[in-house]
């Protein structure tokens, strides 16, 4: 821990920093990206070579060895169909010689004769339709599982800079595979690294930050940002536990001052509109809303953020306020 410049009399009471899961939602973000690419490795490494088989039709065996009757009735409902609707006779005639080209040996198969017509020996095997996902499919498939992360976060954390960074991702390990020809491992392999380099960028994020606190004053220092309040100048202290927070003992400590610094907005609106084209001339209706609230928010680096045991803490600051304005009035 940095040693602090203290002022006169000044005595450090406590130096701590954000206790090791207050970031455990950017340790799970960087976490999704090598579970992805583990489990492209584990179960779908073959993916792109292998054929996926759909039985369409199973074959005569079905219809015709195990339900003859009903193969019979079928087939001369088919029959009779176009003889009522059809009104050429040309054309009647061209669709019987069409049956009876595919039937009379499907007939032939139910009384033991053999069939040597290739169409009716297709009917015979059954239609299997093989589909070969190919690259496309499964780099589609992979780039959308970073992707979609990507606009949630973004949305939940409203900022857009996660969404670049995860299609940035994405994009460059795709440029990468058709520029040096990496296989399907190798991506993944690609994906797994940049999730530890994300983990071990957050980790360094984390012991960056330093807290002082002092019997005068509350230090916050992260890289090179640094804030000092008095405890004569904050006028309300909020202190925020989530249900990890309780579970572990840690929690954000956020002290407000009268210059707002502290207090974030959250934004809600709503609007609607309409628009009719009435002789040629364009009619249109609207209307909107829109509220704020006042809540105390503020980034890593400008309040007590995550701090273990936040509770003690948290009275100790009452009680050095305290303190603080009582000394001050007894002075007057």
């Amino acid at each position: 821990m940095v040693k602090l410049e203290l002022i006169d009399q000044e005595i450090i009471l406590r130096q701590t920093r954000p206790h090791p899961l207050a970031f455990y939602h950017l340790y799970a973000i960087w976490l999704y990206l090598i579970a992805v690419g583990l489990l492209f490795i584990l179960y779908f490494d073959n993916f792109m070579n292998s054929f996926i088989s759909i039985p369409i039709f199973e074959g005569s065996n079905l219809i015709v060895n195990e339900n003859p009757n009903f193969y019979q009735a079928l087939w001369l409902f088919i029959l009779l169909i176009p003889s009522v609707k059809s009104r050429s006779i040309l054309a009647y005639g061209g669709y019987l010689l069409g049956m009876y080209l595919v039937s009379l040996p499907l007939l032939g198969k139910i009384v033991g004769e053999t069939v040597e017509s290739t169409v009716t020996q297709s009917l015979f095997q059954g239609i299997i339709v093989e589909y070969e996902p190919g690259q496309k499919l499964y780099l589609f498939v992979w780039l959308l599982l970073i992707i979609i992360p990507g606009i949630i976060i973004a949305l939940t954390r409203i900022s857009l800079r996660w969404l670049s960074l995860f299609i940035a991702i994405g994009s460059t390990i795709i440029l990468l595979r058709y520029a040096y020809s990496l296989s399907t491992y190798q991506i993944n392999l690609l994906l797994i690294a940049t999730g530890f380099i994300g983990v071990t960028g957050t980790e360094i994020w984390r012991r960056s930050h330093r807290y002082h606190i002092t019997n005068f004053r509350i230090v916050t220092e992260v890289m090179g940002k640094k804030r000092v309040v008095f405890y004569s100048k904050i006028s309300d202290l909020i202190m925020e536990t989530n249900l990890l927070g309780r579970i572990f003992r840690f929690g954000s400590i956020t002290p407000l001052t009268g210059s707002g610094m502290g207090v974030g907005m959250d934004i809600a609106l709503a609007g609607a509109g309409m628009s009719k084209n009435a002789g040629g001339k364009s009619v249109g209706i609207g209307f909107g809303g829109g509220k704020t609230i006042s809540t105390p928010r503020s980034r890593s680096s400008y309040i007590l953020f995550g701090i273990p045991d936040q509770k003690k803490e948290y009275t100790r600051i009452i009680e050095l306020i305290h303190r603080n304005i009582f000394y001050k009035e007894g002075s007057c």
